[in-house]
Formats: C-alpha cells, sequence, structure tokens
C-alpha cells in the first residue's frame, strides 16, 4: 500500500516546475529513440580498476537486493529496492537550511561490475541545497567505464524531467526543486545490457516516478521505457528489475496514494506494458566499494 512518500518541509517547489509536472501526460509507454553515449575522456580523473581478482569474476546469480545498498543513509521514498541516497540528501539539506546559505555536495555510488569485467558503472550524486528546500536541485551524472582502458561514457535518461532540464539548463530558476537522479541497477546475465533507474520529480511535491534506462553494448545506444499511462492510472512506477521469465523486459511496481494494492507490470524495450502476475524481478551484477565512494568533500 502506498500511503505516503515522505513529509516535506518548507513551501512549494516553484510553479513552472509545477506547471511542468501538471502536463506530463504519457499516452504511452516512454520508449525513446535510440540515443548514442557522449564520450568524455576529460573526465577520467582517477586510474581504472585493473585489479587480478577481476579475471576470475564469473556471471552473478540473481540477487532479490544487490548487497551494499541496503543502509540507512539510503531509505528510498519511494521504497525502491535500488535505494538513492535520500538520507543524506535530506541531512544535506537540513544543514545548509540551518545555516541560512546555499552547499553543494557530492556523493558517489559503488561501481556496478559487468559479469563479464569488463565495464563498471557508477553514479555521481550533486545536491544544490539552498536554504529552502522548494529552491534545492538533485541531479547526478551515471558513468560507465572501460575497466581495461579507463575510458568513461556518459549515460543520459530520456525521461521527461531530464530532458526539459536539459532543454532549461540546469541552473535555470524555473528548474527550481528539481530531482532527477540516474544510477545503476543490474546488468543482464551476460552483460550485454544495463539496467538503470531514473527516478525524477520534485522537492515538496508527491510528483514523483521511476523510469527505467536500458544501455546495449553492441550498440552502445540506450532507451528509456516508463509504464504505458494508457494501460494503467497510477500515482508513482518502481522499477523493480529484469523479468524473470521474459529477459529483455523490466519490471515496475506500481500504485496510487491509498490504494490497499499494487500491481506489477513488464515493459519491453518495443515499450509495450503488460499487467503480470506471479513474476519475480531478478538483477545481475557484482557491487565495488572504490575509495570515492559515498560522501564527497564538504563545500
Amino acid at each position: 500500500m502506498l500511503t505516503s512518500l515522505w513529509c516535506w518541509r518548507g513551501s512549494l517547489p516553484t510553479s513552472s516546475l509545477l506547471i511542468f509536472l501538471s502536463q506530463l501526460v504519457l499516452t504511452s509507454a516512454l520508449s525513446v529513440s535510440a540515443t548514442p553515449l557522449n564520450l568524455v575522456p576529460d573526465l577520467v580523473t582517477t586510474p581504472p580498476v585493473i585489479m587480478n581478482q577481476l579475471a576470475l569474476i564469473q556471471s552473478q546469480p540473481p540477487l532479490d537486493v544487490l548487497p551494499g545498498l541496503q543502509q540507512a543513509e539510503n531509505e528510498d521514498p519511494l521504497n525502491s529496492p535500488h535505494p538513492v541516497p535520500w538520507n543524506w540528501m535530506m541531512k544535506t539539506q537540513e544543514e545548509y537550511s540551518q545555516q541560512g546559505r546555499s552547499g553543494l555536495r557530492y556523493y558517489r555510488s559503488p561501481a556496478l561490475l559487468s559479469p563479464d569485467g569488463k565495464y563498471a558503472a557508477y553514479s555521481r550524486i550533486e545536491m544544490r541545497a539552498e536554504p529552502d528546500l522548494y529552491a534545492s536541485k538533485a541531479l547526478s551524472v551515471m558513468f560507465l567505464e572501460n575497466i581495461k582502458t579507463g575510458e568513461l561514457q556518459v549515460i543520459r535518461a530520456n525521461s521527461p524531467i531530464a530532458l526539459y532540464l536539459e532543454k532549461a539548463g540546469e541552473n535555470s530558476e524555473e528548474m527550481a526543486g528539481v530531482i532527477s537522479l540516474l544510477m545503476p541497477v543490474s546488468w543482464s546475465e551476460d552483460g550485454d545490457r544495463l539496467l538503470a533507474r531514473q527516478f525524477e520529480g520534485a522537492f515538496s511535491s508527491s510528483d514523483v516516478s521511476d523510469y527505467a534506462v536500458v544501455w546495449n553494448q553492441e550498440t552502445r545506444e540506450s532507451k528509456t521505457l516508463g509504464v504505458n499511462a494508457e494501460t494503467t492510472a497510477t500515482d508513482a512506477s518502481i522499477l523493480l528489475g529484469w523479468s524473470h521469465t521474459q529477459p529483455d523486459q523490466v519490471l515496475f511496481r506500481s500504485a496510487s496514494l491509498g490504494e490497499e494494492t499494487e500491481s506489477i507490470f513488464s515493459v519491453g524495450l518495443n515499450g509495450q506494458t503488460n499487467l503480470v502476475s506471479d513474476e519475480e524481478a531478478v538483477i545481475y551484477g557484482q557491487l565495488i566499494n572504490r575509495s570515492w565512494t559515498g560522501v564527497q568533500a564538504l563545500r
């Protein structure tokens, strides 16, 4: 039962962002045309992780929740099995609010290693705290690292808020209060695809939801998927993982505020959404904690 998302402190988000959220009408599952990844070799600031044991890593068995993610600082507003560092975000906001000033802090997720040991995916989360919560921003950059060469690529979501944020600009006043976080969730069993969670919405608002971003190793392109609004009318969708029976599909849990029941939907790479039953989500990969994993330097 989804009774509430979280308790907010402060005023409402900006009218511009609320208007945008209210105008989001998804008439079909969001299946955006494939998007090439941008190479960012200038962002390589740490040497690639090349360890002898990487050559010995085999495909990991399915896990309900990858170890190391269910930590106190990672309680999730949607109760996702793949949580964002929400408590850290709220603690950061509270500290700057008490000081009456703006501030910037970073958080790095653990690296999710592919079953073949060729790639590691991780995210850098940026909390732009303001004295008022409704004016703060939570953004992220998700990196894909080639373990052998150290080359980095950036994966981006083509979800509604992510696209609007790219158009308006991160520093735009109308994007005050925005939340746009992309984090790796799972590799496919053979490591040819990467699944990531795009969590987006606005502070001081219950308009939040998940989208899935799937990157294909062969084509080096990604697709963004969401639950079809014509199939179900829900307040929020939560990404669970890959379908156990249909490995080319992803599973979402959807619910409405105040409703007792939750539904499970599968979404194919073509955007087709189906209501399913007796279906379990699986995830693959191994988490690696690097020296910079977790909270970064204060500013």
